[in-house]
Formats: C-alpha cells, structure tokens, sequence
C-alpha cells in the first residue's frame, strides 16, 4: 500500500521527471496516464486477490497432491478456477476508484487526454456548475454500473455453487 502513502501529484510529477526524456518519452501521451493508474491501485488489486488465496484452505491442495497431481496440475485445477471472481473484484474496484479522482490526472493530462474527472474540477473551478454536473452524471454511471453488473456475476456464480 505504499503507493497511497504518495499523493496522486507527486507520483505525476515522478511520473513527469522520469518519462520526460530518454529513450522513453511517455510524456503528454495517454500511456503516462494508464502507468499512474497502475501504480496507484494495483495494490488493491493484489490485495483482492491475496484474501481470495488466503481463504484457501492447505488441506485442499495437500489432498491433491495426495491423490497424485503435481505441483503444476494442483495450481491448474484448484488455484486457478478460484482467481478470475478475485481478478474481477480487483478490476471493478480499482475502475471505480480510478475513474473519479484526478490526483495524478491533473499534473499529467495534456489536451488531448483530459480524464472525466479533471473536466469536472476545471468546470467547477471555473464555476460552471451546470456544465460540471453533465460529465457528474455521467461519472455516477461509469462508476455505478460496472458495479452492478459485478453484483449480477457475483451472484450468479454464487447460485452456480449452490
């Protein structure tokens, strides 16, 4: 979690000195933007994941390994099937947390790549309140929507199990 102990503004402004010139220059490119993102919440998503394995009890794999699969054979058949629901989960948790901050937004967006999140502060810093309500809309769906079609999926596959 040590990405969130470092504001969204200096991780851009890192971000900024380290791409800015080399043989790597991700500067003004929409690529900056998406390795911020990655930096800021994959922990969550490794976090989500994480729990998911810890759940896993050891008798379950020793009892495998008993039975005469492998170490390979034991990942593929009982690891494997239980990480796309912990995968999932990490996604639409790191979107909806993604999607309405602009912390490193503000400090790497160029004109081409303003984020949904950095109009709505220029709007409202601009006092366009009206015009910052529009994209606010619309950011409630991005961010409520993908979360009730995980709700819908958990569900399923919770019902499938049964």
């Amino acid at each position: 979690m040590f990405s969130y102990g470092v504001p969204g503004i200096v991780l851009g402004i890192g971000l900024i000195a380290t791409y800015h010139q080399g043989p790597l220059v991700l500067t003004g490119t929409a690529s900056i933007l998406i390795l911020a993102y990655i930096i800021r919440r994959l922990p969550f998503s490794v976090r989500s994941g994480v729990s998911t394995l810890q759940q896993l009890s050891p008798e379950t794999e020793e009892a495998s390994f008993n039975l005469g699969a492998g170490p390979l054979r034991t990942f593929a058949m009982i690891t494997v099937p239980l990480l796309p629901g912990a995968i999932l989960s990490g996604a639409f948790l790191t979107w909806s947390n993604t999607v309405r901050k602009p912390g490193a937004s503000l400090i790497l967006q160029s004109g081409g790549n303003i984020t949904i999140a950095v109009e709505i502060f220029s709007q409202i810093m601009n006092g366009n309140f009206g015009i910052a309500s529009a994209p606010g809309a619309v950011l409630i769906g991005l961010t409520f929507i993908p979360l009730l079609i995980f709700k819908a999926l958990s569900g399923r596959r919770e019902a499938l199990q049964a």
